[in-house]
């Protein structure tokens, strides 16, 4: 029941994240990605920097140091492209975030098939709230480059019904729990205290 818990108030808060990214990139769409691709370009940066001179300051040439300094090489270029050309990231991000909602929105759709083979009656809602999201994850995969704007707003859009997929999943698989409260394991205690006591002999 713990773990249902904690589970539940996952959901919950990656719902808000989902909800509150959505309604911001609704409304303000380019601004927001932007300010994505800035921050990841600077923190790239900073990686590939610190990467590099910890190559220089331990002064060791073996495979895994030789690697790492790639590593940052790689990385403080693509921030630099980042910074130079955030163009590229809001054509970019936008197939990645379709591909995963998608694939979550897939795992979903399993998912209310299985609470309908356990006698949920609120299984379509997850099904449909499902369905639309695989729909709208191929509408971002599908149009990333021709409609930039629509695309990050429809991303918007996404992330909102992926919130409301996650409060119907957790409200149906709390109604199919078994509530277990103090009172109940008190009786199941006594009752199996009572069968461990042997009888008294007449």
């Amino acid at each position: 029941m713990e773990i249902i818990k904690k589970a539940k108030w996952l959901y919950i808060a990656l719902s808000v994240i989902y909800l509150t990214v959505g309604i911001v990139l609704l409304i303000y769409p380019t601004q927001t990605i932007d300010a994505i691709t800035r921050i990841i370009g600077i923190t790239a940066i900073a990686l590939g920097i610190y990467e590099m001179l910890k190559f220089i300051f331990r002064k060791s040439t073996d495979f895994v140091k030789v690697l790492s300094l790639f590593a940052g090489i790689f990385s403080f270029i693509c921030g630099i492209i980042l910074l130079i050309n955030p163009n590229f990231i809001r054509t970019f991000l936008p197939v990645i975030i379709g591909v995963y909602i998608v694939l979550d929105s897939a795992f979903k759709l399993m998912t209310s098939i299985e609470l309908r083979n356990a006698g949920s009656k609120v299984w379509w809602g997850v099904f449909f709230l499902a369905l639309a999201g695989v729909i709208f994850g191929f509408i971002i995969v599908f149009n990333a480059k021709e409609i930039s704007a629509l695309v990050i707003r429809l991303i918007g859009v996404s992330l909102i019904i992926e919130s409301v997929e996650n409060i119907f999943a957790v409200i149906s698989t709390l109604l199919k729990t078994p509530k277990i409260t103090s009172n109940t394991v008190e009786a199941e205690y006594k009752e199996l205290s009572t069968e461990d006591v042997p009888p008294e002999n007449e």
